[in-house]
């Protein structure tokens, strides 16, 4: 099984161009969301704002850490990722590693966008491959994190 570090490598940063550790995804108890998507895609920009509000809740109200969210941008403009970036409070692989983003992509079959996948951060597990739906059928966060049996 290849681990999340190994999918994401080492260019992971914020929102300010800091390069973040990819390690720190992999805590015990953390959720680590991988949010494919793009500015240019109308639905992903609606959902981003769900995603940040559901975020938001989380990250206010369980332990500290228990969602980490890394954006995969199918942009092709680093002026796109850049504005759309600003305005996610997470990481993101690093747009000039294209490389990357592809890699995990196709590790996870990512067909459409936007699409949310959940991964155990300590076993790197996929938890649900249904993110996107999930937070929108569960916005107050009161099953997660959920699980496939339990969907």
């Amino acid at each position: 099984m290849t681990s999340i570090v190994e999918l994401l490598g080492d260019s992971l940063v914020d929102r300010h161009g800091y390069q973040a550790d990819p390690a720190s995804l992999t805590r015990e108890g953390a959720v680590v969301g991988l949010y494919f998507g793009a500015q240019w895609c109308p639905p992903c920009r609606h959902f981003t704002k769900q995603l940040l509000a559901f975020y938001n809740h989380v990250t206010s109200t369980k332990q500290d850490g228990a969602l980490q969210i890394v954006f995969l941008s199918s942009d092709e403009e680093k002026e796109d990722f850049d504005e759309y970036f600003s305005t996610m409070p997470w990481l993101a692989v690093d747009f000039k590693d294209r490389e990357a983003e592809a890699r995990v992509s196709k590790h996870f079959k990512i067909v459409g966008l936007p699409t949310l996948i959940l991964i155990d951060g300590a076993s790197g597990n996929v938890i649900t491959d249904r993110g996107t739906s999930l937070i929108r059928e569960d916005p107050e966060a009161e099953r997660f994190p959920w699980r496939q049996n339990s969907e």
